[in-house]
């Protein structure tokens, strides 16, 4: 049997349209970026890992309730790059209509941003809820991408990218997103 060109790009095309996480399909990411050399971070209490580029600097904080750390290319301005920051939280979390409406008011009047989009999704094949609003924030524009993960019945992750400035927000939040994939469990 001969094989077509069309159907060989037709094949390739189905292949990675599937290969694409539910949150890179979300926003219309492409399935990966390339940031050079990377390394596993562990955070304080060698909970989780992620994999992020060796140049971006990085703190960590620990407590009794939580282990987080935030990362960012400091190497960039502020506006050019994106920060990250993941914590795994000791609590109950339930995931229901009362926890969305809690997180929107938080998100609303606290932060003082409007909720773009919002959804119920597995991440990780755990239940999760993100969120993406817009705002102000030192006079720049900003945008807060949240992600909040069951990982336990008494452990979950909240997950949080800053992206500030207007110029290529989409490109910068699909970068965090394949380096939030790369979030690994330890114990």
């Amino acid at each position: 049997m001969k094989t077509t060109p069309i159907l060989l790009l037709l094949i390739l095309l189905i292949t990675v349209s599937c290969s694409k996480s539910n949150l890179q399909k979300d926003f219309n990411c492409n399935a990966s970026y390339d940031f050079g050399k990377t390394k596993i971070t562990n955070d304080f209490k060698n909970k989780f890992s992620l994999d992020i580029p060796k140049k971006w600097s990085t703190k960590f904080f620990y407590n009794n309730f939580q282990t987080s750390f935030m990362t960012a290319d400091s190497l960039k301005s502020l506006t050019n790059s994106f920060i990250i920051d993941v914590s795994l939280n000791n609590g109950e979390l339930k995931i229901n209509d009362d926890f969305r409406e809690k997180v929107i008011r938080n998100i609303v009047k606290k932060e003082k941003l409007k909720i773009l989009k919002f959804k119920p999704t597995k991440f990780k094949n755990k239940d999760a809820i993100w969120f993406w609003s817009k705002g102000k924030r030192s006079n720049y524009d900003f945008h807060l991408f949240k992600m909040i993960v069951k990982n336990t019945a008494t452990t979950y992750f909240e997950i949080e990218t800053k992206i500030y400035g207007d110029s290529l927000v989409n490109q910068r939040l699909c970068k965090s997103i394949s380096i939030l994939e790369t979030l690994k469990l330890l114990k």
